[in-house]
C-alpha cells in the first residue's frame, strides 16, 4: 500500500478496476444480444450451492444507463484508489465489497440486486476513511464529493420508496459501511493493520452466511423479493425466461396478494408471453394495492393503448373505445388516448365526437401520433358534406 496519494492515468496501474469494467460491459453486451445471464444472478433456490453468485450479480445491470453510470463512477474512484492499494489488495477489496453488499441486500431486503454500485459506494467509504484518519491522505476525497455521495444515497432511497425505480439501497449502505471499515483498518500503522485486517473478510463471510441460511428470519421487506417465489420469478424475468417467470409469479401472488411489485412483475411476464388482457389486470391490481405506484399506472396505460390499437386493426371499434375510455378515466389528459378515440368514433360514424376527440388531442399537444390534424380536417369535410 502506498503511503501517499497517487492518481493514475496509466491503465496498467488500474488493472483490477479495468478488468471489472470489461467484465460488466461484456455481460451487458451479452444481454443486449439476447444471451441468457440468469446463471450470474442471485437465485434463492441455488445460491446456497452457488455462492459465487454474490460476486457475479454485480456484473449484471438493469439497463444501459445503469451500467454507464456505475462504470464511470467505478473508473473515477478506482483511478485514485487502486494506485494506493495495489493490484492484489484492490481485487480483494472489490470482491469483499461485492459479496458484502449483495449479500446484505439479499438478506435484509429480499430484493434481487444487480450492479456495481455497492462497490462504488464502498470505494467512497474507503476514500472517506483514509481522508479522515490517515495523515498522508488528507483531502484525498473532497468534501463536496462526500456530500454528493450522501445526497445521492438519500435521493435513491426516496425514488425507491416512491416506487419510481427499484434500487438496492441496502447494498449501497452496506458497501459504504464496509468501505469505511476497510479504510479505517488501512489507515492503521502496518503492525496494527496486520492485527485487524481479518475483520472485514470475516464480517463479509458472516453476512453471506446470514443471506444463505438466515434470510427468512431477518428480511425486512415484503417487496417482490420478499418471497422466494417472487424473487425466483424476477430472476427468470430478467433472464428472459417469461414462461418460467409467469409460473413462479402466479404462485407468488396467490401467497402474497398485497404485494404491488409482485403484481407488477406478473404483468410484465404476461406481456412477454402475449397475454395483454391478463397483463392489464395485473397492472391494475398493482395500482389498486398501492395507488401511488407510478410504474403500475404507466404500464396499465401502455397496455390499454396496445389493446385499443389491436382492436382498431381488427375493426372492433366498440371494444377499442372501452379501453380508451378506461385510459382517459385514469388520465383525462392522455393525448394518445384522445387521438385513438377519435379514430374509433370516426369509424363508428360519430363524426362530432370524433372531431372533439381530435381537438382534445391537438390541444393537449403531447401525442406521439402525427395524424390527429389530418384526420380532424377529414372529419370536418365529412360534416360539411352532410
Amino acid at each position: 500500500m502506498r503511503d501517499a496519494p497517487h492518481e493514475s492515468t496509466d491503465w496498467f496501474e488500474r488493472r483490477a478496476t479495468i478488468t471489472v469494467i470489461v467484465l460488466a460491459v461484456g455481460v451487458g453486451l451479452l444481454r443486449a444480444f439476447g444471451r441468457d445471464v440468469g446463471d450470474l444472478l442471485l437465485d434463492p433456490g441455488r445460491v446456497r450451492y452457488e455462492p459465487w453468485r454474490f460476486l457475479t450479480a454485480t456484473l449484471v445491470h438493469g439497463g444501459a444507463a445503469h451500467l454507464f453510470f456505475n462504470v464511470v463512477a467505478l473508473s473515477s474512484f478506482g483511478r485514485v484508489l487502486e494506485p494506493i492499494l495495489g493490484l492484489g489488495r484492490t481485487a480483494a477489496t472489490y470482491a469483499l465489497l461485492a459479496a458484502g453488499s449483495m449479500a446484505a441486500e439479499f438478506a435484509f431486503w429480499g430484493e434481487n440486486p444487480v450492479g456495481l454500485s455497492g462497490i462504488v459506494f464502498g470505494q467512497v467509504g474507503i476514500l472517506w476513511a483514509l481522508t479522515r484518519w490517515h495523515a498522508a491522505f488528507r483531502g484525498l476525497l473532497p468534501e463536496a464529493t462526500a456530500r454528493w455521495a450522501i445526497g445521492l444515497f438519500f435521493v435513491l432511497v426516496g425514488l425507491d420508496l416512491a416506487g419510481v425505480l427499484r434500487i438496492a439501497n441496502v447494498a449501497h449502505l452496506a458497501g459504504a459501511l464496509l468501505g469505511v471499515l476497510i479504510g479505517r483498518v488501512l489507515s492503521f500503522r502496518p503492525a496494527r493493520r496486520r492485527r485487524w485486517e481479518w475483520v472485514a473478510p470475516v464480517l463479509v463471510l458472516c453476512i453471506v452466511a446470514l443471506a444463505i441460511f438466515g434470510r427468512r428470519h431477518v428480511k425486512l421487506s415484503r417487496d417482490v423479493g420478499g418471497s422466494d417465489l417472487g424473487s425466483r420469478g424476477l430472476t427468470a424475468l430478467q433472464a428472459d425466461e417469461p414462461e418460467r417467470a409467469l409460473e413462479l409469479l402466479e404462485r407468488a401472488v396467490e401467497l402474497d396478494p398485497d404485494d404491488h411489485r409482485l403484481w407488477q412483475n406478473l404483468g410484465a411476464a404476461r406481456m412477454q408471453v402475449g397475454q395483454l388482457e391478463a397483463a392489464l389486470e395485473a397492472f391494475e391490481r398493482a395500482s389498486s394495492v398501492r395507488p401511488s405506484y407510478w410504474r403500475a399506472r404507466a404500464s396499465a396505460r401502455q397496455v390499454r393503448l396496445d389493446l385499443a390499437q389491436a382492436a382498431l386493426l381488427a375493426a372492433e371499434y366498440a371494444k377499442a373505445l372501452r379501453y380508451l375510455d378506461a385510459a382517459l378515466t385514469a388520465d383525462p389528459g392522455d393525448a394518445d388516448a384522445h387521438a385513438l378515440r377519435g379514430v374509433a368514433l370516426e369509424a363508428l360514424g360519430d363524426f362530432e365526437a370524433a372531431l372533439e376527440a381530435y381537438d382534445f388531442a391537438l390541444a393537449i399537444g403531447t401525442s406521439q401520433y402525427d395524424f390527429p390534424a389530418e384526420y380532424r380536417e377529414r372529419v370536418r369535410a365529412k360534416l360539411e358534406q352532410r
